[in-house]
């Protein structure tokens, strides 16, 4: 998943999102790529929306995905960490709601 170098963050997304799919294990170094990757956007919402789609794709195990994705971002994107930990719970609260 190297396609972090460049600025096609759908295709990023899409990645990810197949090897969710695929039910293969996805590396740390790929998850910091794609951390690597996202750091560079700027649109807030297309990350929330991004991680809203992971959780929906990865469920039961979205919380860990998601939370390695935010894991692997840089200090200077902190702002989005903490956005992303809001959305986080947000979602798991979600998903306890639906198993009861």
């Amino acid at each position: 998943m190297a396609t972090s170098e460049g600025n096609d963050f759908e295709l990023l997304f899409q990645i990810l999102k197949d090897f969710l799919l695929s039910c293969q294990t996805v590396s740390s170094i790929s998850y910091f790529n794609l951390a690597k990757g996202l750091s560079k956007a700027t649109d807030f919402v297309l990350l929330l929306n991004f991680i809203r789609e992971v959780s929906e794709v990865a469920f039961p195990r979205s919380a860990m995905i998601i939370h390695k994705i935010i894991y692997g971002f840089d200090e200077d994107k902190h702002n989005f960490s903490l956005i992303s930990q809001e959305e986080k719970f947000s979602l798991i609260s979600k998903q306890d709601f639906e198993r009861s």
